[in-house]
């Protein structure tokens, strides 16, 4: 009998252990969906050639939006270095700021409207500084959207070393207000030894795609992590979740949890 019944306990176990592991393998099969979700270019927007005085820089108006989706916006930004400023435009220790203000109705701002300090340790110097230089974004936004993205001409009174880009994609989230359509306006609130000469701004939801994200610009946190990581000073941080990935094992240990408690 006892023997028996030992056997009995195995084959409970075992029917736990099945069931966990199916139920492991179907929430990261049901996740890997979610997370591979196909790119969509939304719309895109350009300034030109923006003055030394200009405010307003842009707007852009996004329909057939999925109002279930964060959007994602990745900002595409060349500035100018007074070369009048104190301190040299051409070195990298040379100190200015950008504030750009980003506004929407119907986008989650915090803080609202969103304030951007473009710093020039943020903006470093570019040779190809054209948006047009980078072959597999411009194809991206021109087939996508059949639209033609345009070249800046530097002003004769602005040479290259003055010249800064920055980069980031940004992700918001719709607000009840939203209903399938965005408009996002962008300003341009205070310079303070740098301003700015051209903003690209691409919109779209799912999976971001490479050919934006390799325009990002390191800020110095970034480049300082990646100097102690090759230094092997930064194994604890290397091995970080990010917050999405922390839900998910979060939600797979409760799920678990669960399960055996109602076998």
């Amino acid at each position: 009998m006892k023997q028996r019944g030992d056997a009995g306990v195995i084959t409970i176990h075992y029917r736990k252990l099945t069931g966990c592991l199916l139920l492991l393998c179907s929430m990261f099969l049901s996740t890997s969906v979610v997370a591979a979700i196909k790119t969509s270019i939304l719309g895109f927007q350009q300034s030109g050639i923006i003055q030394p005085d200009q405010q307003f820089l842009l707007s852009m108006k996004l329909y057939d939006v999925n109002p279930v989706l964060p959007v994602w916006f990745t900002l595409y930004y060349v500035g100018v270095i007074d070369a009048t400023h104190s301190g040299n435009a051409g070195s990298d220790d040379y100190q200015g700021t950008n504030t750009l203000t980003l506004e929407s109705g119907q986008l989650i701002l915090q803080p609202d409207p969103y304030l951007l300090d473009i710093h020039t340790y943020m903006a470093p110097q570019r040779k190809n500084f054209n948006l047009t230089e980078y072959g597999d974004a411009v194809d991206l936004v021109e087939d996508s959207l059949d639209q033609k993205v345009d070249d800046i001409s530097l002003p004769p009174n602005v040479s290259r070393e003055q010249v800064r880009v920055f980069s980031r994609t940004f992700d918001f989230t719709q607000n009840i207000q939203a209903n399938g359509t965005i408009s996002l306006d962008i300003n341009n609130t205070g310079m303070a030894g740098m301003r700015p000469l051209a903003l690209y701004v691409v919109a779209g939801q799912g999976d971001k795609p490479e050919a934006l994200t390799e325009l990002t610009t390191p800020t110095t946190v970034q480049v300082q992590e990646t100097v102690n990581a090759l230094h092997g000073e930064s194994s604890g941080r290397m091995f970080r979740l990010d917050p999405v990935t922390k839900f998910l094992i979060m939600a797979v240990i409760v799920g678990v949890g669960i399960y055996l408690r109602r076998s």
